[in-house]
């Protein structure tokens, strides 16, 4: 059986896959990173402009409708900034199907991450932030292991947001639902 969602139920599921090389030199995914955005009114699927319905129908939802803001963007930085050839595929989650699949994906070995997302200072007088505390965006992910447990074991994602609007960011980020 499957099932629509109640509407406040649905989600764009965002998996990153994370991409090294092994012993060989072959690039490989070694683990996933999965998370959810709610659906709002600005958060959301863009209309699609092709003309053709069957052609629309066929491979809809396409990757560039799905929504990404500079929260996405971030995450995926902090993760390619250790691993430069990870990707991210977007999925829409609108019936119980689709949360069923992501949740048995889930049972797979996973390994615990952090990713981190600080203010920017670099263009920000040190002196001037003596003695002065700015908050931070740090959350403890799951990597879903697709190799081996020492590809992912003890990882750590960093990256930097725009000083001026970091609280505004991070109020974004602690939204995100990590899986």
């Amino acid at each position: 059986m499957i099932k629509m969602l109640e509407p406040h139920e649905w989600k764009i599921m965002k998996e990153i896959s994370i991409v090294s090389k092994n012993s060989y030199d072959v690039e490989i995914v070694i683990g996933v990173v999965y998370y959810q955005r709610e659906i709002t009114p600005i958060y959301k699927l863009g209309e699609d402009p092709e003309p053709n319905n069957i052609i629309r129908l066929i491979n809809y939802p396409r990757q560039e409708l799905f929504p990404h803001d500079r929260s996405d963007e971030l995450i995926l930085n902090a993760i390619k900034n250790k691993y430069p050839k990870s990707t991210v595929r977007n999925y829409e989650i609108f019936f119980t199907a689709d949360k069923e699949k992501f949740e048995h994906l889930m049972k797979r070995p996973a390994e615990k991450a952090i990713i981190e997302i600080r203010p920017d200072f670099s263009q920000v007088e040190y002196s001037s932030l003596v003695g002065k505390e700015f908050r931070l965006f740090r959350k403890d992910i799951n990597i879903y292991r697709e190799f081996t447990r020492e590809s992912v074991q003890y990882q750590f994602f960093s990256t930097t947001c725009n000083f001026t609007k970091h609280e505004e960011i991070i109020d974004e980020l602690e939204k995100i639902e990590f899986l």
